[in-house]
């Protein structure tokens, strides 16, 4: 049977300079719409719009629940279970590169998660398990791919 739901998970991600990230493994189709909500913005005219600038914060602010991040004075910065205006202020001081490595990371695991969501899609190994309705004409020839019609055919006598 599909899986309709998941149990809540984490995971960890460990980055190349040491960061030690806690995220969330699956979204929720909830958490996914509020990571879409997260990167509009309205124009002049009062439409929705991309803002370009919260793209990737929209995707660290949903997928992020803790880290080992300090601060200059060497002191843990804490976002555990604080309100998401409180991590993406917090977010917007970090240093370029290392939010840039945070994004990676997240993103390098976002993609690993739709693999597998695939392949139990797909029956585990990647491929379609689903057959063809009916047979395919072959277009050069007029035939089908070489079942038998169903129907008995007349023949001239």
């Amino acid at each position: 049977m599909p899986i309709g739901m998941r149990r809540p998970e984490t995971t960890i991600l460990d980055t190349p300079n040491g960061f030690r990230l806690t995220v969330k493994k699956w979204l929720t189709a909830g958490e996914t719409r509020n990571e879409l909500r997260l990167m509009m913005k309205e124009d002049h005219a009062g439409r929705d719009k991309v803002d370009l600038l919260m793209v990737g914060a929209s995707k660290v602010l949903t997928y992020l629940l803790d880290w080992n991040l300090t601060d200059v004075e060497d002191h843990p910065i804490d976002i555990m279970g604080k309100p998401e205006p409180y991590v993406a202020g917090v977010l917007s001081k970090l240093d370029g590169p290392v939010f840039t490595e945070i994004l990676t990371a997240i993103e390098q695991h976002e993609k690993a998660m739709d693999a597998i969501r695939l392949a139990e899609k797909n029956g585990h190994d990647g491929e379609m398990k689903s057959s063809a309705i009916s047979p395919s004409p072959v277009i050069t020839t007029g035939d089908t791919n070489g079942s038998q019609p169903s129907i008995e055919m007349s023949t001239p006598s």
